[in-house]
Order: structure tokens, then sequence, then C-alpha cells
């Protein structure tokens, strides 16, 4: 056994993955504790290092969802929502909770706004938020089901108290639900019983409905050669993703959401992305971004690769994840809950650590832990640049595991022939 084996297995017992999971969630609830001693203490300074600022200085806390709501019920593609339309569907029947008089007259920018001034649509968005939360609360108690209540009640803060989920739920943003439903894939597709299985291909489409970009895990379904499964699902997602289209002008619909989204994906050098993540790395040397988007494709095509390498279930979900965040070049610091679904696979998969696995673990921290988030220039710039890193490791890692596994193989092939 040589040192690092050594050094490993001292390691392990020490600080095994249930203890490295303890910790990593009380530290993430200890940020979000030490974030909000600060801003008692700086009269609130940090509060606009977190969240969402509006550029005239107005309240724009839960816009997204009180604009969603307005758009809606007012043609959204008329006026350049991304959203896809399952998502429009639901908050044009939660429109129907507000008075018929807030939707009177021409489109108006924000026009959401004046729902803060009613009981209604306060009321609606305690219920929006209760539904998904509602969802993750069942799925993270699945994936902790080893662990004691305590604990289990401590992953759970950690998760709520994580910057993604503070980011989403200020901005009142529909993504919650999405990753709720791809919570909720994970926990279900792997079960022995088939109609939970359903439910979980049934949940992916749900999600990829309403953010289009979940539909990448459905490669697994392929990778696990599970093709009929794989099939169904792509049946349930044109069900969630297309029909509802035809809710409001039909095809023309799809037509200006994807214009809008091509335009919106220019709009920032710098987001929550692999993309704004690369950004990040080459201002501290250079202004020139001509590469970077070169370095984006490279960065992709390894990761696809690398999906095929490896057969670790948490390392496929994690490449899937950062190819989400390939796709996207303008993601908002809410686009890091997707990052809560290989963070759960790491630590139900893995019973023992070897040394990058620690990385890992210390790679999760940085990116969930608010306190980290407001420190830097940027305003998601350690989240982003954690990405490429995740993303570089990963690959490295892939390779290694199939180096490994070829060893291994010619090592059995070696010992049946010495033994026929």
């Amino acid at each position: 056994m040589n040192r690092l084996t050594t050094f490993e297995t001292g390691l392990n017992k020490a600080l095994r993955p249930r203890t490295v999971l303890i910790l990593s969630a009380l530290a993430v609830f200890s940020t979000a504790v030490a974030f909000l001693f600060l801003n008692f203490r700086s009269g609130g300074f940090y509060l606009g290092q977190l969240f969402f600022e509006s550029p005239d200085g107005t309240t724009d806390t839960f816009m997204d969802f009180y604009n969603s709501v307005y758009d809606a019920a007012m043609q959204p593609y008329d006026h350049q929502v991304i959203y896809p339309p399952l998502c429009c569907v639901f908050f044009l029947l939660l429109s129907g909770i507000i008075p018929g008089q807030y939707f009177e007259g021409a489109w108006v920018p924000r026009g959401g706004f004046t729902f803060y001034e009613i009981q209604n649509a306060k009321l609606m968005l305690v219920v929006f938020f209760a539904i998904p939360f509602a969802v993750v609360v069942y799925c993270i108690f699945r994936y902790t089901s080893t662990l004691k209540d305590s604990e289990k009640l401590l992953v759970l803060m950690a998760f709520l108290a994580s910057t993604p989920v503070l980011y989403a739920v200020e901005r009142g943003n529909i993504i919650i639900y999405a990753v709720a439903f791809a919570l909720l894939f994970f926990v279900c597709y792997d079960d022995e019983r088939a109609w939970v299985r359903e439910i979980g291909y049934i949940a992916l489409a749900i999600s990829a409905g309403i953010k289009i970009y979940p539909a990448f895990f459905g490669l697994l379904l392929i990778l696990d050669k599970r093709y009929f499964a794989a099939v169904r699902t792509v049946v349930y997602g044109i069900i969630t993703t297309i029909l509802p289209f035809f809710a409001f002008d039909g095809l023309k619909s799809m037509h200006q959401m994807l214009t809008s989204i091509s335009s919106f994906n220019e709009i920032s050098l710098f987001s929550l992305s692999l993309k704004g993540g690369i950004n990040y790395l080459i201002a501290t040397r250079s202004n020139d971004f001509t590469y970077s988007k070169t370095l984006l494709y490279i960065c992709m095509a390894a990761l696809i690769i690398s999906v095929f390498l490896t057969k670790s279930g948490w390392k496929r979900a994690a490449m899937l994840t950062l190819l989400i965040y390939g796709a996207v070049s303008n993601g908002g610091k809410y686009m890091g809950v997707f990052m809560i679904i290989p963070c759960m696979c790491f630590y139900k998969e893995n019973t023992t650590f070897r040394i990058i696995d620690y990385v890992y673990a210390v790679m999760f921290f940085l990116f969930f832990a608010p306190l980290i988030s407001v420190i830097g220039p940027g305003n998601s710039q350690i989240m982003a640049i954690d990405l490429v890193f995740f993303a570089v490791l990963l690959t490295i890692d892939s390779v290694f595991d199939l180096v490994k596994r070829i060893r291994v193989n010619k090592g059995r092939k070696s010992a049946e022939a010495v033994n026929g």
C-alpha cells in the first residue's frame, strides 16, 4: 500500500462521506447566518450583492412571478416572453385570481408591479412556493434516508439557505418548479416499481416543459439502454413543451419564443454559466474574449464524450447538469439550483471518498454558500468559475476511470488465460 493510499484510507476513517455531508450542510447554513449578521451590522448593504437590484431603484422582489402572471394574461409571446408555454399556461391559470381591471388596457412593461397592492396576489405567491418546496423536501429526505432526522433537517435547511435558492425565492422564479420535478425524476427513475419510474419520466417531461434544459437528463435513459422508456419520455416531453403553445397562437408563438430566447442569450458577457466562468477567467488577464465561445464548445464536447466514458451515476448527473450551464449563456444566480441534483447524487453514491472527492465536496460548498457568493467583483464570479473547474476535473476524472477499467479488464483476462 503506497503512501497516498494510506493517507486516503486514514482520511476516510476520519471524514466519511456522511460526515462530510453533515459538515458541508452545517458550513453552508453557517455562512447564511453570517451573511444575515453582516446585513444587520451594515444596514442591509450586502443584500444588494446577493439579490437582484432594479436599475431604477424601485422594488423588484418577486417580480419574476408577478410579471409572469401579468404577461401570461396579455398574450405573452407578443411581448418577448422567454418562458416555455407550460409556464405561461400555469401563470394564465393563476391570473384568474387577480381582479380583471388589472389586465385592462394595453400591455405595459413590468405590469405585474401593481399586484403588490392586492392581497390575492400575495396569497397566490405563498401557494406558488409551497408546491415545489413540498416536492423538494420529499426528494431530499429520500436521498438522505440513511441519516438521522436531525441530520436530514440540517441538509434541507442548508439547501433552503443556499445562494441559488435564496435568489430564486427573491425573484419568485419558476425555476424552483423545474428543479423540484428534475429531483423527482432522479428519485424515481431507478425505482424497482414500474409505476414509480413512470412518474419519474413524467416529472422529467414537466421539468423540461418549464425550463427546457432539464431535457439533457433524458440522456441517462439512453446511457442505461432504456430505449422504450426514453421514447415514452420524449412523448411526454412533446405534450409538455409543444402542445401548450396552442393555448396561445400555436406555431407562431413557438417562433416568437425562440427568437426572444436567442436575443436574450446574447445580452450578458458574465453570468452563471460555463461561458460566464470562462469569461471571468479570461478577464483576469485580458479583455479579449474572442476565443471564449471556442473554449465553451471544447468544454461542452469534452463533457459529452466524458458522459459516455464514466460509469459513475453522480458524474453523469454532474456532467449533464454542466451541459445545462453550457447551453445557457445568460443565467442568473437562481440557475445554480440545478447543482443540488449532482450534489445529492454525489453523497448518495459514494460510501468512501478518494482524495479528489474531498475536492468535489469543497467545490460544492463554495457553490452554495451565501457568504462566498458576495466576495469578489463579479456578482456570481466564484460560482461561475466553480462550474468551469467542475467541468475540467470531471473530464480528467472520467478519463482516469476509463484507463482504470481497461487495466482491470486486462488483468482479469490475463488471470483467466493463466488459469485456463
